[in-house]
């Protein structure tokens, strides 16, 4: 904590957000200047839940408030477009904007706004989450159910968008009463049980075609222990939510684990394929974060074994 509150928050909260803009830098160099000229969409949106979090911790509201003022205006005066959708970057010195629709942006701006509005509850928040849901089915709804990944409707289909649109909706159905985001979450979880996860390998794939059956060749094939970990926090959240269970959430860590994690060690391998034969042994960070948190919700969620679960924490 004291590292985060002391060194962490003072850092990205003050070098790495523009003092007039509000908005966040994407990179900064050895000597702390900014490191690009552009914004990206998923960025603004993931500093907002982070000093969200980083408040709550401290118990210091008003010391946060500028920062996240200038966060909130950014993300819907200069990322939403015209349609309601997110663009992908934007150059504030240009106000040049990329209106690219990416399907991983618009799942973090709904995040972003499901957070702002339980922060502090908000029609116009509301409505804007609403007409995005609305707009990205317009355009890319894909039966049964998701989202493609262009408006044309055409190549592959992809998990890792719809993973974190399940956490967006996550966030609004925890905070909201109103019954769209439940209706959307539980699409999105009928998704996963039906088409992503594969009961007798125990794994969630990451690409698939145009009819949600997995794609030809490798990457069909490619499981991410990563992922798997965080699918595994998020059904558990899902699993609180609605009182259901259809997964066995013990068994899904330990897969994830003895595969993602061999022999008992402390690194999380990139990439599997389906047999669990390992085809990127890099040791990225966002994957330990993740096996963390499924650690740590596993602890909580199982007592008969919170000390192993603690252990790999």
């Amino acid at each position: 904590m004291a590292w985060l509150l002391g060194h962490a928050c003072p850092l990205w909260f003050g070098v790495g957000i523009d003092a007039g803009g509000g908005y966040p830098h994407d990179q900064l160099d050895v000597t702390l200047l900014p490191a690009t000229d552009y914004v990206r969409t998923r960025v603004v949106a993931r500093q907002i839940y982070s000093v969200l979090k980083c408040r709550m911790l401290a118990g210091d509201a008003d010391k946060w408030q500028s920062v996240l003022s200038g966060l909130k205006r950014y993300l819907l005066e200069e990322c939403r477009n015209e349609d309601g959708t997110f663009c992908f970057q934007s150059w504030p010195a240009s106000g040049r904007r990329d209106t690219v629709v990416d399907n991983y942006d618009q799942a973090f701006a709904l995040y972003a706004l499901a957070l702002l509005n339980a922060a502090e509850p908000d029609t116009v928040l509301r409505r804007y989450a609403q007409d995005l849901l609305r707009r990205l089915h317009e355009i890319r709804g894909a039966e049964p159910y998701g989202f493609h990944e262009n408006d044309e409707r055409s190549g592959n289909l992809l998990t890792n968008p719809h993973m974190h649109m399940f956490e967006a909706l996550l966030a609004w159905a925890e905070s909201d009463v109103d019954g769209i985001w439940r209706r959307e979450l539980d699409g999105l979880a009928a998704l996963f049980f039906e088409r992503l996860y594969n009961a007798e390998n125990g794994f969630v794939t990451e690409c698939f075609d145009t009819g949600w059956m997995p794609a030809t060749g490798m990457r069909g094939d490619v499981v991410e222990p990563g992922h798997q970990f965080e699918w595994a926090t998020l059904m558990g959240r899902y699993f609180t939510l609605t009182g259901s269970a259809r997964l066995d959430l013990g068994d899904f860590y330990r897969r994830a684990l003895k595969a993602g994690v061999p022999d008992g060690g402390s690194f999380v391998r990139s990439a599997l394929n389906t047999k669990g034969d390992c085809t990127d042994a890099r040791a990225r960070l966002w994957p330990h974060t993740e096996w963390l948190k499924a650690a740590l919700m596993m602890a909580r969620r199982d007592a008969g074994n919170r000390a192993a679960y603690e252990a790999d924490a």
